[in-house]
């Protein structure tokens, strides 16, 4: 075949990719108005009904709010939306965000892995991502933000890869004001930044650079929390003066963070994970085995977060400083791929790791690790099925949680209760595979999946001719 015809196929497959969104999009819209978990949507409404009455300098001040102030801008475009179009359905509308989020999460996805596999490869992510029936669960029919607060979260780890430092941080500082677990992310920023650092120094440590590095993100991240809390808090203090007023929206931030996490003080609210299987869900975790539940929690987190995070500086820093070899290009291709693999892998297996180990874990909480799951299913099947399984687990875990309010058809949350123990132990072996996986850092791509997608398209391609010969 030759050089124009494999171009040919290559935007075909492009613009069927394109299709799959507009149509994936169209659908998300049409099915906004089933299965709304009735309870979240009507707080976002309230909250945007507040924003726009109240202002935002007096919003915290009149309104029960447990979210952070970064979704109250999106609140807020929401409500003025609504008077220019009241025809929307507030389904449709309070949905909308999150549904738009999902279908630039695809595209990044696409443009992420473009640079690691081949186009076909990345559309296939993509797609697994975007057609996945338990994320659009949470986003299209639930009504959540799991992917608005992903969308920075994946422009952060693009960028990065891309050998940005800059923007990745204020994006992850976004995202940790839309929900404040997205700090985990900043440790895996400044190492892969520290890497292009490493490579330039030739085998010593850039000790300048990487000092540098580390004050211009303090101040980033300073400077992003204070443009996004200033508005809430800047017609209180701004008559003390400007740098009282910025003082002061820090402290704010701090008192937002602990109404948020002290609300619900329990072990699992909901959520299919170690504390569900072990002393149970709505337990409260300042109960104590020694020390309390939440404790036990954060030192088990805390503990798997340094060893990933060990493991990646040996793996993608520590390693290569050793060794001192120049690369050849077929090395540089391969170590290419694997800083990839290894960055998204540990991203992943943190967000996992933080959902099955902390208490006061919500069931959507899970959305995170799941999605970035998607950027690494091309490499085995054994991921793959990794990824559905979990997908399953999840799906399930939304659908018990919306039977807690709204029992359906015959099925409560009676129904699953017997079968909870066993999914969660699925899924800590699942997540065990997983961690093991990581932590033998094997950066050989296994090509049967690649194999399988290719037949596919293949036979896809073939069915084409097929019928334009027919017309």
């Amino acid at each position: 075949m030759s050089k124009k015809s494999f171009e040919r196929d290559d935007r075909n497959f492009i613009i069927l990719f394109f299709v799959l969104l507009v149509v994936g999009f169209f659908f998300r819209i049409k099915l906004s108005p089933y299965f709304t978990f009735e309870l979240d949507l009507n707080i976002f409404r309230a909250w945007s009904y507040a924003l726009n009455t109240h202002g935002m300098g007096k919003f915290y001040d009149s309104t029960l709010s447990d979210y952070m102030p970064g979704y109250m801008y999106v609140l807020l475009a929401l409500n003025k939306i609504q008077a220019v179009f009241p025809e929307l359905t507030y389904q449709v509308l309070y949905k909308l965000p999150a549904n738009l989020a999902d279908t630039f999460n695809a595209l990044i996805i696409y443009w992420m892995l473009k640079d690691y596999t081949n186009r076909k490869t990345a559309v296939f992510s993509s797609v697994v991502y975007y057609f996945n029936i338990a994320l659009i669960a949470n986003s299209t029919f639930w009504g959540q933000i799991e992917s608005v607060h992903l969308l920075p979260i994946l422009l952060s780890i693009t960028l990065c890869l891309k050998g940005y430092f800059s923007l990745p941080v204020i994006l992850a500082t976004i995202s940790a004001m839309i929900k404040p677990q997205s700090y985990v992310l900043l440790p895996f920023i400044f190492l892969i930044s520290a890497k292009s650092d490493f490579q330039k120094s030739e085998g010593d440590i850039p000790y300048k650079a990487l000092i540098i590095k580390c004050v211009i993100g303090i101040l980033l991240i300073g400077l992003t929390i204070a443009l996004i809390s200033m508005p809430f808090t800047w017609n209180k203090y701004y008559s003390d003066g400007f740098i009282y007023g910025i003082f002061k929206s820090f402290l704010f931030l701090k008192e937002r963070f602990l109404f948020s996490y002290d609300r619900y003080q329990y072990t699992s609210i909901n959520a299919f994970n170690f504390w569900a299987l072990t002393i149970g869900m709505w337990v409260n975790d300042q109960l104590s085995f020694g020390i309390t539940y939440q404790k036990w929690g954060t030192v088990l987190f805390v503990l798997l977060f340094l060893v990933i995070i060990i493991r990646y500086f040996y793996s993608e820093i520590l390693k290569p400083l050793k060794s001192g070899s120049p690369d050849s290009d077929l090395s540089k291709y391969s170590s290419h791929n694997k800083h990839y693999l290894n960055s998204v892998f540990a991203v992943m297996l943190v967000f996992f790791v933080l959902f099955m180990f902390v208490t006061r874990a919500h069931e959507r909480h899970l959305f995170t690790a799941l999605a970035l799951m998607s950027l690494i299913v091309f490499r085995s099947p054994l991921y793959m099925l990794s990824y559905l399984i979990v997908s399953i687990i999840y799906l399930l875990n939304l659908f018990y949680s919306y039977l807690y309010l709204y029992p359906f058809r015959g099925f409560s949350t009676a129904t699953f209760t017997p079968y909870i123990d066993i999914i969660v132990i699925i899924e800590i072996l699942i997540l065990t595979f997983l961690f093991i996986s990581f932590m033998k850092q094997n950066p050989v791509i296994d090509k049967s999946l690649n194999t399988l997608l290719q037949k596919i398209h293949d036979y896809l391609k073939t069915l084409v001719c097929n019928y334009k010969s027919l017309v």
